[in-house]
């Protein structure tokens, strides 16, 4: 301590530093290389490290322990999530071993720390060596259900080191997904069942790997589609795209001359002499050139499925006249030529207000399709984009059809037509909330209940290993019990309802930690469901994780987990109410709904409140005011 504050002191630490640095790059980059079903147990905070070392120090690195994950609080101002990244975290468990450069890495960096050591850091690491997943168990919500806060959606049982070891990179897999489904399910409410969700989030992402799991996890959670093509292989994700603005400026006036003389004679030379006739016939002659031009080529390569970007010039004068001229002209070929196809087309809004102007292009569209006499321009689909999310959704107002304006319908400013949404960065890189605060607590050591208490109240936690049950009446959810994973299911229970409060509380320092604010409950449901099940235990995938065929008990692949998850999702939001699941105005928005959600009844049984109360007061010297 005296050498290092001095001047050749600092220097010999700081040069050992820097060779810490350069011997490990290589086994780092080894670490960062691996297969890609694997995770590096390097993925870690250093803190996880040094506090297994200490375990080990002390004898008390196997240790029995429980840990829960949970959250405190919904994201974006709501009042659920859906849980999510179970199938990471079960990954993880499968894959957690140290190869020898991963032990030189965390060697070395223990021996930065206290060179001293060496003799017990030695056999830290040939204890290290021998770690892997067979030695924890898990238990965890199905994937795709909705959760609420404080719940304890997934819980390990081990030893204390081992279950540190996996922390951080558990939360990072649990957190983003949960968040990235949450949200992208709080789209799909504020559009409505009629509406079509898209995600179009890949280069808003942040890096290549955030782009591939914000899809993977925007579909968990109810999004219909993706734009990310390398996502909809990989997971079974419906693509979909429309095009730039740069397609439509690439062309100009003469290209649609051009497109005429190409191919004299074909059908594409006859479907483009078609449309300089629609275009004369409909009084559309004052559109930009360039941009019919575009349009007609777009249309020659997906004749059945041709979404025009309408706003590049203007939007109502060029865009939507020019997209009808193209899709009347589509029609009318398709009729000529007898296809049995569906024919799909329409335009997309990318500026403006978004809700005026789908009105607007409604009634642009049925005065052409009147006077075409082209019905079925009608059912064009109008889809929109421009950093949407679920507020700016719900105050575009109601959705009226289109055939609401081929009957004269006159919209107002609190209504809009559109058929589909396209979200981006707001889904992507969650702009609103970029991070879920959930955590890993320990809950019990060698059977014996751990809580904090804390000087900030809403960060305390509840004691003791738990199972989670979902009270049903009339197939509806209507409340969840937290119970000791000791009891059975309790027939009273005490439950907490935000703003409810109890004449009875229990004072902390002059706060109120969460489990404060009582009420009671009866059990008066029609049934009841035990939410946590076996996911991970024995070194094998169990229950939802492990392959369906189950002939080599392995995990199950991680597109079919993924689908499971989404239809779980579904039938989730079939048992809770709208009041629960819509979306609610966030704090951080500028036009956010005037809708709050309602919060959802989550439960404590009368036994874990009882003796959680007892702990309190025994170790905290807390004050029971009757």
């Amino acid at each position: 301590a005296a050498c290092s504050r001095t001047r050749e002191g600092k220097e010999r630490r700081w040069g050992f530093w820097r060779g810490f640095g350069v011997r490990c790059w290589a086994a780092v980059r080894k670490a960062m290389s691996r297969e890609a079903d694997a995770v590096s147990p390097l993925l870690a905070d250093v803190y996880q490290l040094t506090m297994a070392f200490a375990y080990f120090r002390d004898g008390r690195h196997e240790m029995e322990a429980d840990f829960e994950y949970f959250f405190r609080k919904a994201p974006f101002g709501g009042a659920f999530c859906v849980f999510n990244g179970v199938w990471e975290v079960v990954r993880l468990a499968k894959n957690l071993r140290f190869e020898k450069h991963e032990l030189a890495v965390v060697r070395e960096l223990l021996l930065a720390a206290d060179s001293s050591s060496a003799t017990k850091i030695d056999a830290f690491i040939a204890w290290l060596a021998s770690v892997n997943g067979a030695m924890i168990s898990m238990r965890a919500f199905p994937e795709g259900s909705v959760v609420f806060p404080n719940e304890p959606l997934l819980t390990l049982k081990g030893p204390i080191a081992v279950i540190h070891l996996l922390e951080s990179a558990l939360l990072n897999a649990l957190n983003f997904a949960t968040l990235v489904a949450t949200k992208a399910a709080r789209l799909v409410v504020a559009a409505g069942p009629r509406a079509t969700v898209l995600e179009f989030g890949l280069r808003r992402a942040q890096g290549p790997g955030a782009a591939m799991l914000a899809s993977k996890y925007a579909f968990a959670g109810g999004v219909h589609a993706s734009s990310n093509l390398l996502a909809c292989s990989k997971y079974g994700i419906a693509p979909r795209g429309t095009q730039a603005h740069a397609f439509v400026q690439a062309f100009d006036k003469d290209d649609l001359r051009r497109l005429e003389r190409a191919n004299v004679g074909s059908l594409e030379s006859r479907f483009v002499k078609d449309v300089l006739y629609l275009r004369n016939a409909l009084c559309a002659t004052d559109t930009h050139d360039g941009e019919l031009a575009a349009f007609t080529s777009y249309a020659l390569s997906f004749p059945t499925s041709f979404i025009a970007l309408v706003d590049t010039y203007d939007t109502l004068r060029s865009g939507v006249p020019n997209f009808c001229v193209v899709a009347c002209a589509l029609i009318r070929a398709c009729a000529y030529r007898g296809r049995e196809e569906p024919l799909k087309f329409g335009l997309r809004l990318d500026s403006g207000d978004l809700g005026a102007l789908s009105c607007s292009a409604r009634r642009v569209i049925h005065e052409i399709a009147r006077r075409a006499e082209l019905p079925a321009l009608e059912s064009a689909i109008i889809v929109a984009s421009n950093d949407l999310d679920e507020d700016s959704i719900t105050s575009l107002g109601a959705y009226v059809p289109a055939e609401r304006f081929a009957a004269g319908h006159v919209a107002n400013d609190k209504e809009h037509s559109i058929d589909a949404f396209g979200v981006g960065t707001r889904l992507a890189a969650c702009t609103q909330q970029p991070a879920l605060g959930g955590v890993l607590k320990l809950v019990e050591l060698q059977q014996r209940p751990c809580f904090k208490t804390t000087d900030e109240s809403a960060k305390a936690t509840l004691p003791f290993r738990k199972q989670v049950y979902r009270l049903l009446s009339d197939k509806r959810a209507v409340a969840d019990v937290i119970a000791r994973d000791a009891e059975s299911f309790p027939q009273q229970t005490i439950s907490r309802r935000a703003g409810a409060v109890d004449e009875r509380r229990v004072v902390a320092r002059g706060r109120e930690p969460p489990y404060a604010k009582l009420a009671l409950l009866s059990d008066g449901g029609e049934g009841k469901n035990a939410l946590l099940s076996d996911v991970w235990s024995a070194g094998e995938a169990r229950g939802r994780m492990r392959a369906r065929d189950d002939t080599r008990k392995d995990m199950i692949a991680e597109t079919d987990a993924l689908h499971a998850s989404r239809r779980h999702a579904k039938q989730q939001f079939a048992l809770f109410p709208s009041k629960i699941l819509r979306a609610g105005a966030h704090p951080m928005s500028a036009k956010g709904s005037n809708v709050a959600a309602t919060p959802y009844i989550v439960a404590l049984s009368e036994d874990l409140h009882t003796l959680t109360r007892a702990l309190v007061e025994e170790n905290s010297r807390m004050t029971y005011i009757p």
